[in-house]
């Protein structure tokens, strides 16, 4: 005779909630936010999104560490990588403020942001590539997505030419999701 089968499976889990890793920069209401100061009415107007603040920082000791991310205006003062997820909706134009923590780091060249998906502007303070925010200074972008854009996962990076390699290899990109 054959001895009786045991059942040795062990009991079964649930999955642990798992908690989001990255966070999720909040668009704000543009009217009042000191770092928009400099905008015409007419400007503000225009960005019915929101506006919010993103800061090109480095997570290493110095530049030539090269390892950085994006800090949001949210008081953490956390340096992330990936950077924060950025959520948009097809016809809302927003207005995102991109500053360079040079951090008194003579190294630091600068930074620019360059979004992948987006069915915008090139040019003007849209995403001019060819535009740049100098270590220690803030820089205006203004995304006008079309009410017909598509919906999708898309993603960001530093562009600035001959610094795009090292910045977003460092960590310097994020997600955006229309």
């Amino acid at each position: 005779t054959s001895a009786p089968i045991q059942d040795t499976s062990a009991p079964i889990q649930t999955a642990p909630q798992l908690q989001p890793t990255h966070n999720l920069l909040s668009w704000k209401d543009c009217s009042g936010l000191s770092y928009l100061s400099s905008l015409e009415s007419d400007e503000m107007a225009r960005l019915t999104g929101g506006c919010a603040k993103l800061t090109f920082c480095k997570r290493g000791l110095n530049y030539d560490d090269h390892l950085f991310g994006y800090m949001m205006d949210d008081g953490s003062n956390d340096c992330l990588s990936p950077g924060p997820v950025i959520r948009m909706e097809p016809g809302k134009t927003y207005g995102l403020v991109l500053c360079s923590d040079g951090d008194g780091d003579e190294n630091h060249p600068g930074t620019n942001i360059h979004t992948h998906g987006l069915h915008i502007s090139g040019s003007g303070n849209s995403d001019d590539i060819t535009r740049w925010v100098a270590k220690d200074s803030c820089g205006f972008y203004e995304y006008k997505i079309p009410a017909d854009h598509m919906g999708g996962t898309n993603w960001f990076h530093p562009h600035m030419h001959q610094r795009t390699l090292e910045q977003a290899a460092g960590g310097a990109f994020g997600l955006l999701i229309i």
